[in-house]
């Protein structure tokens, strides 16, 4: 892309339908908890779950 339009594209987020997610899920028997809507993590803690389930790839 840096070659046609000159510039490196940042913050590139996909996002995949909860229904869809909670499927896929279902098929590779990976257990799931939902919350309730009284459970609200505090940024910290929220940080700290994303922290661990976030990697960054890198084309080249």
């Amino acid at each position: 892309m840096q070659e046609a339009t000159g510039s490196v594209p940042e913050n590139v987020n996909f996002a995949v339908r909860g229904e869809i997610a909670k499927l896929f899920l279902a098929q590779n028997t990976i257990p799931i908890t939902i919350g309730t809507p009284g459970d609200i993590p505090t940024p910290v803690e929220l940080g700290a779950h994303a922290s661990d389930i976030t990697v960054f790839i890198e084309c080249r």
